[in-house]
């Protein structure tokens, strides 16, 4: 598959960017990606950890997820974002397991962004959750006996995998009037 990519076009109400990509021996090119609001497409302008075609799928399931009404798996991503027609399923997927880019660097990006953009130097509050999800079985990456604060008895231990989240807490700002 061939392809180039378009650069983003800010319009008064939205803008786009995607791939339009024509298939060998086929004149009809595949649609690009949704039209953004230009609100989302400058948020998500800001988090450039990725390579361009990277980013163009990035951009496309976040507005899959923003967009669908099912459950937030990658096919409902797609589906959302009107691609599930248009692209290979396995692109948005590959995007996930194979694509070359850092989650660690995209929490950073994001924190920096929120910090700056929401909280412009306030006071920052920090939430941690460690959950512990319960699996068994020898293949389960990184499973093994862990305390379970959620678990009942005497003995709050579980065997799963435990998932630490930080979240940054944003208090709203009260409008005049509210």
């Amino acid at each position: 598959m061939t392809g180039r990519l378009f650069a983003p076009a800010v319009g008064r109400c939205v803008g786009s960017i995607g791939v339009v990509a024509t298939e060998p021996g086929e004149g009809e090119p595949m649609p690009a990606s949704p039209m953004l609001p230009a609100s989302l497409l400058a948020v998500l302008g800001k988090l450039r950890v990725f390579t361009a075609p990277g980013f163009t799928t990035f951009t496309a399931m976040v507005t899959g997820l923003v967009a669908q009404t099912g459950a937030g798996t990658v096919t409902g991503m797609l589906t959302g974002a009107d691609l599930a027609r248009a692209w290979p399923h396995d692109r948005a997927h590959a995007f996930f397991s194979r694509t070359r880019w850092n989650v660690d660097n995209l929490g950073i990006v994001l924190a920096h962004l929120i910090v700056r953009t929401l909280l412009q130097g306030a006071a920052i509050t920090v939430a941690v959750d460690d959950t512990l999800f319960k699996r068994s079985g020898k293949k389960v990456f990184g499973a093994a006996w862990q305390h379970d604060g959620a678990a009942r008895g005497p003995k709050p231990v579980g065997r799963g995998t435990c998932f630490v989240v930080v979240g940054i807490v944003v208090e709203r700002r009260s409008s005049p009037g509210r």
